[in-house]
This record gives C-alpha cells, structure tokens and sequence, in this order.
C-alpha cells in the first residue's frame, strides 16, 4: 500500500467520523455536553489518525533508505 493511497484513506475515515460526529449531533437535542464531546472525540480521532499516518510515512522512507543502500 503506497504512503498516498494510506493517507487518502487516513483522511477519508476522519471526514467520516466528523460527519457520523455531526449526524448524531442533529438527530439529538443542541445540549452543549454532547456538542463538546462529539467535537472533540473526532478531533482527538482526527489527531491519532493523523499521527499515525505521518510515522507510517516516515517508517517508509527509511525502510526505501535501508534497501536503496
């Protein structure tokens, strides 16, 4: 799996867990507590995702480093 095709998919699960964080947030009351933890629940998310694909990224550079040497 190349390092785009990853981050693409990487990006694609995070919008869905925005949107699913939304969608839940319009079908219930507008309470500010389940506003605030669906909102930051998948920014947290978007973050671990985020960190995720950034050290795959690097762990694949210096894997193409050790078998170009």
């Amino acid at each position: 799996m190349t390092p785009i095709r990853g981050l693409m998919i990487a990006i694609a699960m995070a919008i869905i867990g925005l949107l699913r964080g939304v969608e839940a947030m319009l079908n219930l009351d507008y309470t500010p507590e389940l506003w605030t933890i669906f909102v930051f629940g998948n920014l947290t998310y978007f973050w671990i995702l985020l960190i995720v694909v950034f050290l795959g990224t690097i762990i694949y550079i210096r894997m193409k480093e050790v078998k170009g040497k």
